[in-house]
Order: C-alpha cells, then sequence, then structure tokens
C-alpha cells in the first residue's frame, strides 16, 4: 500500500500539487474571490482548492466563525479506526461472481465489507493456477 501512496505522490507532484505534511493547518479561510488562503505556523498560501486529510473535527476547528454552519456539521462526524486485510486463496473459492458486498451498519457486526478483487479486477489475478483474492474492511 505504501508504494502506492508514494507513486501518487510522485505523479501528483510532478504535475504541479502542492503537499503541506507534518505541518499543522491552523486556519483555512474563504476569499471574495473564491480562493482560500491555508494557513500553517510559518508560512500562509492561496489556493484555489484543498483537500482536507483531517479528521473532521479536526477541519471544523479552524474554519473561520462566519462559517459555523459547517463547523456544526463536521463537529457531529466522528472518525473511527478502520483496518483493511488482503487474503489469497489457492482455487476458487467464492461462491458467487461479483465485487462483493457491504455489511449493513445495522447488523452487529466489526466487518464493514468484503471486496472479491478475483471477480473485480481479474487483471490482476497471478499467471498459473486460479486462486481468489479478497479484500476485508473492519472497524
Amino acid at each position: 500500500m505504501q508504494t502506492l501512496c508514494d507513486k501518487l505522490l510522485e505523479v501528483l507532484k510532478q504535475r504541479g500539487v502542492n503537499f503541506e505534511m507534518n505541518a499543522p493547518c491552523t486556519a483555512v479561510n474563504f476569499n471574495t474571490d473564491g480562493k482560500l488562503t491555508v494557513t500553517w505556523p510559518n508560512e500562509k498560501i492561496t489556493v484555489d482548492h484543498v483537500i482536507s486529510g483531517i479528521p473532521a473535527q479536526a477541519l471544523a476547528s479552524i474554519l473561520p466563525e462566519d462559517w459555523e454552519g459547517l463547523a456544526s456539521e463536521l463537529k457531529n462526524i466522528y472518525n473511527t479506526t478502520v483496518a483493511v486485510v488482503n487474503l489469497e486463496y489457492e482455487g476458487s473459492v467464492v461462491p458467487v461472481e461479483g465485487f462483493g458486498y457491504l455489511v449493513p451498519s445495522s447488523e452487529p457486526l466489526q466487518v464493514l465489507g468484503i471486496i472479491f478483487d478475483s471477480c473485480a479486477f481479474p487483471e490482476n489475478d497471478r499467471r498459473g493456477e486460479k486462486s481468489t483474492r479478497i479484500t476485508v474492511s473492519f472497524s
């Protein structure tokens, strides 16, 4: 997974995307010209778009006071830890062909869903004998 993240970072940087990592953002302000000003302890930049990777409650705390409606909504979004496990089995062990399934939140399970990678992404199958690849997400 880290290889994928590293490659995405490399490609996006080559395309001119700026990343600010390991520095706490202290404010996001919306300018009258439609741009945003993002502030860190030692830097301030004006940009067209911001993609936030911080928890919703942390984002709420750095929004300006006149965005209290959005901040209030963000404060009601709680985050959780999610684990992803990739498994591979010899042969075809999935009883159905398809993308996979999601577990309804009303179910008392910690499994969020399962993706049948072998069905959804057969181009990634290994050469030779048939195998079944699945991705399981837990909370």
